[in-house]
């Protein structure tokens, strides 16, 4: 499928969702049959990963929140060992399929 621009928020939303369920359907992209369920993140790391899926950079995030850079990456090396990945997009998909951040 392609988008056509100029794209409305709403509709980027829409035609993403739609994609990650169709992938799951498909298995292009499967959760980890082995992931553990009740995966918990804090609040900040929730933050700082949801901060990350809308585009920001991790010197952004720090000032955003009023931290140090080498925070923001301590709370994203946590997040990764708690999803079991190793790549920022990872960590987002993951996070969204889990349920655990919200994008819309």
């Amino acid at each position: 499928d392609y988008i056509e621009k100029p794209v409305s928020l709403a509709e980027l939303t829409s035609i993403t969702h739609a994609a990650f369920r169709e992938s799951t359907q498909h298995n292009f992209f499967p959760l980890k049959l082995d992931a553990p369920q009740d995966i918990k993140l804090t609040d900040r790391e929730a933050e700082i990963l949801l901060l990350l899926a809308k585009g920001f950079q991790y010197s952004e995030i720090g000032q955003h929140l009023d931290c140090k850079t080498s925070t923001v990456q301590w709370h994203i090396k946590n997040v990764y060992r708690k999803l079991d990945v190793s790549s920022k997009s990872e960590a987002i998909y993951e996070a969204i399929c889990l349920e655990l951040i919200d994008i819309t």
